[in-house]
């Protein structure tokens, strides 16, 4: 018995129309939302030093790692894409613990901020270690690794490119 409902409803569109309706309209806004969103990310230069305080040698270290940081981790999270890469989970992982699913971008600048600079910290101490003109710059304008750091976490900060650049 073929029951024939289209004098009650009328005619129905074929379901795969809407199916393809649907999966091209959001590929369409998948994809304006990423170009949206790839123009937000920060572009690193040198940065002045006003008062004479910086070491070249550890501003161009700080410029290369952080134009590969922002391609291969910063990124990516902040256009939510699924991690791929280590750099990558341990963002995700750090926002998650802190703001769970709720994270914006200040969020991801704060938590990049973090993981960014152990990681030149280390770089740093072993430039220091091993390279006797950084030694010598370092030792004669900085007090400690700590005030170092801080100089440079202010100049290259993601904060501090992501608000300049606003």
């Amino acid at each position: 018995m073929d029951l024939n409902y289209e004098w009650l409803w009328g005619k129905q569109p074929k379901r795969s129309t809407n199916l393809k309706l649907s999966m091209t309209s959001g590929l369409i806004s998948a994809a304006l939302l990423a170009s949206c969103a790839s123009n937000d990310l920060p572009v690193i230069v040198l940065a002045e030093h006003p008062d004479g305080r910086g070491v070249p040698a550890i501003d161009d270290v700080i410029v290369e790692m952080k134009n590969e940081y922002v391609q291969d981790c910063y990124g990516p999270v902040v256009l939510r894409e699924i991690p791929e890469t280590r750099c990558q989970t341990e963002l995700f992982q750090l926002l998650e613990r802190r703001y769970r699913l709720n994270y914006k971008k200040v969020h991801v600048d704060m938590a990049s901020d973090d993981l960014f600079f152990r990681d030149v910290d280390s770089r740093i101490r072993v430039m220091v270690r091993t390279d006797p003109d950084v030694r010598q710059r370092v030792k004669a304008q900085f007090r400690s690794q700590e005030e170092l750091l801080s100089y440079y976490k202010a100049l290259y900060g993601f904060n501090a490119i992501t608000s300049a650049s606003n």
